[in-house]
């Protein structure tokens, strides 16, 4: 992976952060050297470089998921035993998550669903 390309530029500033990052799927904390960016929405399937799409994954979380998408892999009959119980307490991050089912979703909407009174914070 290039450290200049899109994907490349995501770890770093994902790094830049924080020194350890947990696996979005078990929630195994990384050091930047044993961490790969997964794409939510496989580029295999269509899914793009997009920060939205990108998220932190151990090797073998990545390796697992394949080119299935984050509702699958949840979802899969061979979702591993590392990742039910984490993803039964973080069942998915609603900016990112959402935005990667590329189904025309936009940021106020997904705002809606995270906090639908949130016209009361507006000035």
């Amino acid at each position: 992976m290039s450290s200049t390309g899109p994907v490349g530029r995501y770890k770093k500033r994902r790094f830049d952060k924080a020194a350890q990052i947990p696996c979005r799927y078990c929630g195994r904390l990384l050091v930047r050297s044993t961490a790969t960016v997964d794409h939510k929405w496989p580029r295999s399937r269509g899914g793009s470089n997009a920060v939205t799409n990108l998220t932190i994954a151990c090797f073998d979380c990545n390796n697992d998921k394949g080119s299935m998408t984050f509702d699958e892999f949840k979802a899969s009959s061979k979702l591993p035993a590392r990742c039910r119980f984490y993803l039964r307490v973080h069942p998915k991050d609603p900016f990112v998550e959402t935005r990667a089912t590329k189904d025309g979703l936009t940021w106020s909407k997904v705002i809606d669903e995270v906090d639908p009174d949130r016209e009361r914070w507006k000035a």
